[in-house]
């Protein structure tokens, strides 16, 4: 399994007409690379539950919590640090 994955996330709202239903978000979601196929999700737990299941073969990402996960991207040195 690859150790890192880059995704293209799109959001937008699709509201009715009318202003009586709370605003709806639309999602969509392509792996960056050569052959990008766009996957389309009517809310945000169906894209959550997604990701879940797509990065859930590493144990590394099962019990670590977003925060987490953020402070140890930041902590990574950047592709222009090394220049």
């Amino acid at each position: 399994m690859p150790t890192y994955r880059a995704f293209l996330l799109r959001c937008w709202s699709a509201q009715a007409p009318s202003a009586d239903p709370p605003l709806t978000w639309r999602f969509s979601l392509e792996e960056v690379g050569p052959e990008r196929h766009p996957l389309g999700f009517a809310s945000l737990e169906a894209l959550v539950a997604y990701l879940r299941s797509e990065l859930s073969d590493g144990e590394q990402f099962r019990s670590i919590q977003p925060c987490e996960l953020l402070a140890e991207q930041e902590a990574r040195p950047s592709r222009g640090d090394n220049l």
